[in-house]
C-alpha cells in the first residue's frame, strides 16, 4: 500500500510499520519433510570457518561479517565511530 501511494504521487514519503510474531528460543525447522533451505550453506561454513556451540544464525551473520572483512580488506577500526562524531 505505502508503495503504491508513493507510485501514484499521493505521497512523497511514507513510513511502514510492522511486526513478525517469533516462537521463543533459537530459530528451528517445522518442515521434516525436505531439505532444511540452509543445510548448503551450513555445510560451507562448517568446512570453512568450523562450528561452535553458538546459535546457527549468530555464527553465519558473523562469518559473513569476516568473509567480507577478508574479501574488502576491510579492518574492525573502520567500524568505529570517528573522533570527534556525536553518536
Amino acid at each position: 500500500m505505502a508503495r503504491n501511494m508513493v507510485s501514484h504521487g499521493v505521497a512523497d514519503c511514507v513510513m511502514v510499520v510492522g511486526f513478525e510474531k517469533m516462537f521463543p528460543g533459537s530459530l528451528g525447522s517445522f518442515f521434516k519433510d525436505r531439505t532444511d533451505p540452509c543445510a548448503t550453506t551450513g555445510e560451507m561454513m562448517a568446512a570453512t570457518r568450523g562450528r561452535t556451540d553458538s546459535p546457527a544464525a549468530a555464527q553465519m551473520f558473523g562469518n559473513a561479517g569476516r568473509e567480507y572483512m577478508e574479501k574488502y580488506a576491510s579492518r574492525i577500526s573502520q567500524l568505529e565511530p570517528e573522533s570527534g562524531s556525536s553518536s
